[in-house]
């Protein structure tokens, strides 16, 4: 079900390996990382009979690992918390109204529930190893965030990146409220993450990104100061993100953002109003996180496609002239070398 991760063969042509956590949302970027062949890390691949819109609604290939959307920065660091020290929160487990048991920690990846309480601990412990092999293995790590807002526990102070919906019930006692995060929690929150991961992956670069919320949830068109709170959490964000990058060697901002809201919005490749990316505008974001800074006319597929076997065949015709020449010393013995065509043709193709 977990196994091994899906592209653990080394990287083509030095290209690092991405893990992609967060809050992918409407613009499924791992889908363009996967057309431009990134190598970018799956976890819990789906079921190689499942479809991809079955593997979506089951929450399979929209991320790295199968952890639901998640958005906020306090609600990442409790699944980086407890994929790293094993430990659930004390009301994990939830119930519907059916009788099935739902994994709060993410809600919304099982439609249906799970049948029994052992079942979910099963598949709970299962994700929680895969997790924790995706962040030990990756080169780069993006967090896509959202926002400073989720749910937490008024008891335990566990945090939730989604309230249960009018089906499903809490364990008796529990109750979640909404918590927003300050400048200062948020900076709190990034010191812990940053720590849990340099101690399993000290080589770990970590790309901070802010996803753009679609217009309708700043509930556009009514009061504007029903939208201030979102629109200022995402501004709180964007500050201390700049800040992790320039104070935190490991740390990289991702202008994804920028990117999404400015030049694509411009050029009709996002739309604000759903956040969702068209084909060409995918491919831009795709390219910058992978670090390029914007991308190269050509499809890039069948550029990397080519500069993949380019680089291959070059690898193999210097094999052939270094064997050749060998072949001729030791034939040769300690007579002067003389500089042949091949030579001069290989000094010329560097």
């Amino acid at each position: 079900m977990t196994g091994k991760l899906s592209n653990d063969a080394p990287p083509p042509s030095g290209r690092p390996k991405l893990a992609l956590l967060g809050a992918a949302g409407a613009l499924d970027l791992a889908g363009h990382l996967r057309r431009v062949s990134a190598v970018l890390l799956d976890a819990e691949p789906p079921p190689a009979a499942a479809t991809d819109a079955l593997a979506t609604q089951f929450g399979y290939r929209t991320l790295s690992a199968r952890t639901g959307e998640v958005g906020s920065l306090r609600a990442l660091l409790q699944v980086v918390r407890t994929a790293i020290s094993g430990h659930l929160p004390a009301n994990w487990m939830w119930t519907r109204a059916d009788g099935t048991v739902v994994d709060g920690l993410r809600a919304r990846i099982d439609p249906g529930g799970v049948a029994t309480a052992a079942e979910l601990l099963f598949l709970r412990h299962a994700h929680q190893k895969a997790l924790l092999e995706l962040l030990r293995t990756a080169d780069e790590l993006i967090l896509l965030l959202t926002g400073a807002s989720c749910v937490v526990d008024a008891q335990h102070g566990d945090a939730y990146s989604d309230a249960p919906d009018v089906t499903t019930r809490l364990p008796d006692g529990a109750s979640l409220v909404t918590h927003a995060s300050d400048l200062e929690a948020l900076n709190t929150d990034f010191d812990e993450i940053c720590a849990l991961l340099s101690g399993i992956n000290p080589r770990l670069l970590l790309r901070v990104a802010l996803v753009p919320l679609p217009v309708d949830q700043h509930q556009a068109g009514s009061d504007f100061a029903l939208s201030l709170p979102a629109l200022r959490q995402q501004s709180d964000l964007r500050v201390m993100m700049a800040h992790w990058s320039a104070t935190r060697p490991q740390v990289d901002y991702l202008p994804l953002w920028e990117l999404c809201t400015g030049q694509l919005a411009r050029m009709g490749q996002f739309s604000p109003e759903t956040g969702q990316l068209t084909a060409e505008g995918g491919l831009q974001a795709a390219w910058l996180c992978m670090g390029y800074d914007a991308a190269p006319p050509v499809a890039p597929l069948a550029a990397l496609a080519a500069a993949d076997d380019a680089d291959a065949a070059m690898a193999k015709k210097r094999a052939r002239r270094a064997q050749k020449r060998a072949d001729r010393a030791q034939q040769g013995g300690n007579q002067t070398a003389v500089i042949c065509e091949e030579e001069l043709l290989e000094a010329f193709s560097k």
